[in-house]
């Protein structure tokens, strides 16, 4: 099954005939807009056929601002394979970001789902298994509270060690994340000390990624037009610009 943004505050799952799937329409989220990453969809703990879909809803209740965050579950054994929505709109945090990851805890089963709160320099951390956990918080940090702050990415590198947090009005953050506590550390800022060529080159940043061996750093500016790349084993970050480029990177 896949997500189908086409409205501002509602999105809907797809089954995989491509037809809106059984009670998944009016799920509260704000992905049909470029604010940030939104979504996301984790497979249950130890059940293969239920999975959790994860939405952020900004602009919510007639416009207003509500920075709410929700979750619906897919059961995939009903309808002959076509699946169902058997929950939804499940509000569990609120006054958050349109920013959330998740990585596998250190167990190989639960997972932990991390997002910021807005206005503040806290990072709520949610343990999932068979349910949805109370969130727990954490200071550290830079604190985000201007309207760019919505914008941006919150991505785990592969190994689930390394968290960096980007947000569109310039905020370049790495941290060391403990997947057995869940303890974030070791913040960095990757702007501090560095000069670039322009403002341009960093402060219109949406997309971002770590290399798979974690020494290099990938985010988009201006909706696609180009692909920054930091090298993290330096202590002023250089970065090469890669114009739409299909250049294999490590």
């Amino acid at each position: 099954f896949y997500l189908n943004a086409d409205e501002l505050n509602k999105v809907k799952v797809m089954n995989n005939a491509h037809q809106i799937m059984d009670n998944g329409t009016d799920l509260l989220s704000s992905a049909g807009t470029d604010w940030g990453n939104g979504t996301l969809v984790l497979p249950f703990p130890n059940d293969s056929t239920k999975f959790y879909v994860f939405t952020i809803c900004i602009y919510c209740n007639n416009g207003a601002i509500a920075n709410n965050a929700y979750y619906h579950i897919v059961d995939m054994s009903l309808n002959n394979g076509l699946g169902k929505i058997i929950s939804k709109n499940n509000l569990f945090i609120q006054n958050v970001h349109q920013k959330i990851a998740a990585v596998k805890h250190s167990d190989g089963k639960k997972w932990w789902v991390i997002l910021h709160e807005k206005n503040t320099n806290r990072f709520a951390k949610i343990i999932v298994d068979t349910q949805v956990g109370t969130p727990v918080y954490q200071q550290i940090g830079s604190t985000l509270n201007t309207p760019q702050h919505e914008q941006g990415n919150l991505v785990f590198s592969i190994s689930g060690q390394k968290l960096l947090l980007l947000s569109f009005g310039g905020y370049f953050h790495t941290f060391d994340f403990n997947r057995c506590t869940g303890s974030i550390t070791n913040f960095k800022d990757l702007l501090a000390g560095n000069t670039f060529n322009s403002p341009s080159d960093y402060v219109r940043a949406f997309s971002c990624t770590f290399s798979k061996n974690e020494q290099f750093i990938y985010y988009e500016i201006d909706l696609h037009s180009k692909v920054i790349q930091i090298d993290r084993n330096h202590t002023l970050f250089p970065y090469t610009t890669l114009f739409r480029s299909r250049k294999s990177v490590v």
